[in-house]
């Protein structure tokens, strides 16, 4: 989502702060975020089936359809997505995984659909739901307690001391650009020991096996939102051998159900068109995009733009970009993804959104 956007929501759901921040003892923080993480992980049983109706807000008009998982372990998985003007088959192998999709591109929609699930092939969102919050090169800086809603938290600022983060302009100061530090939180809902997502909303909790997951998430950006809510979650659940075949016609890929996220290792900001500025031109722009397993990104197409202009900007910018890439089992593979920029006249800035 836009950061201003998201920053307001994540302020929004904190009532009060409980207790300044403070250096976290960094074995006692990461036992704690991992322990939480793991209660969620429902991709650490040997086998279930989840069912799900969801429900997107796509530009203000709602698209409804259904959700389907059959889990039986990292080499044997199926996922289905469907909806009225869409459709998405994955399969997953030992290493590679078979994708079909009714469009060439990750619509912007669905990309909000596994950030609600807080799982998935593509979900680079530092707030999965299911995945230690800790990456490769992550430390802890900073414990605060805090409130949300009814929420006694506990939460961690965590910063990448391994990448050598820079945001530069590519051919001025950065001047009135806002440049976001490689910092973000997780927190620790002390009432139930479990992850607490700041940017979703995961209620009414289930039990399935030895771990819990909830029955409706929620992804509430404004006019973007995603809701998924779950019908049947079984474990123990005995597949058809044909359950997993390979998709006919689709050839495989590198890839698995939840690969560590691609990290960013530099971002250049991208100019803001000076003829675009004058004109007081603004607007999000959404590009479909690889990174690859090289961890250099290529923009595949443009899937919206107020001005032509403002995604070459981008694009060009992009060029110079690098990243830790995701990785399956410690092997680099190309994480297909929507990014999402919005240039804004009244602030100055560019926002980087996903």
């Amino acid at each position: 989502m836009r950061r201003a956007v998201r920053a307001l929501l994540i302020v929004s759901f904190f009532s009060s702060l409980l207790l300044a921040s403070d250096k976290p003892d960094q074995d006692a923080a990461v036992a704690k975020l991992r322990q939480a993480a793991a209660k969620t992980n429902i991709f650490e049983l040997p086998s279930f089936r989840m069912k799900a109706d969801i429900r997107l807000d796509v530009g203000g008009a709602e698209a409804h359809g259904t959700y389907l998982l059959f889990w039986n372990g990292p080499s044997q998985w199926r996922e289905e997505i469907e909806l009225s003007k869409y459709k998405e088959i994955q399969v997953g192998g030992k290493g590679v995984i078979w994708v079909q999709r009714s469009t060439p591109f990750i619509p912007p929609a669905i990309v909000n659909l596994t950030i609600a699930l807080g799982f998935g092939t593509n979900n680079g969102s530092s707030e999965a739901l299911i995945r230690f919050p800790l990456l490769d090169g992550e430390v802890v800086t900073k414990r605060q307690k805090a409130k949300a809603r009814t929420h006694a938290l506990t939460c961690f600022e965590i910063a990448d001391q391994k990448a050598k983060f820079v945001d530069s302009c590519l051919t001025s100061p950065c001047g009135d650009f806002d440049v976001d530090e490689p910092k973000r939180t997780a927190c620790v809902d002390e009432n139930t020991g479990l992850i607490y997502r700041l940017s979703a909303e995961d209620d009414d909790f289930q039990t399935i096996g030895d771990k819990v997951f909830p029955h409706k998430l929620i992804f509430p950006l404004p006019g973007r939102s995603a809701t998924i809510s779950i019908r049947e979650l079984t474990s123990g659940v005995t597949f058809s051998p044909d359950t997993f075949l390979p998709l006919s016609g689709i050839a495989a890929e590198p890839g698995c159900m939840n690969p560590v996220p691609p990290r960013i290792i530099m971002r250049m900001a991208p100019e803001y068109p000076q003829m675009l500025r004058t004109a007081r031109v603004q607007g999000p722009v959404y590009l479909d995009a690889v990174i690859e397993a090289d961890g250099h990104i290529a923009a595949k197409r443009v899937l919206k733009s107020p001005n032509p202009l403002f995604s070459e900007s981008i694009i060009k910018a992009m060029k110079k970009w690098t990243y830790a890439p995701a990785t399956c089992d410690g092997q680099a593979v190309p994480f297909h993804t929507a990014q999402e920029f919005d240039f804004v006249l009244s602030a100055t800035r560019w926002e980087r959104l996903h």
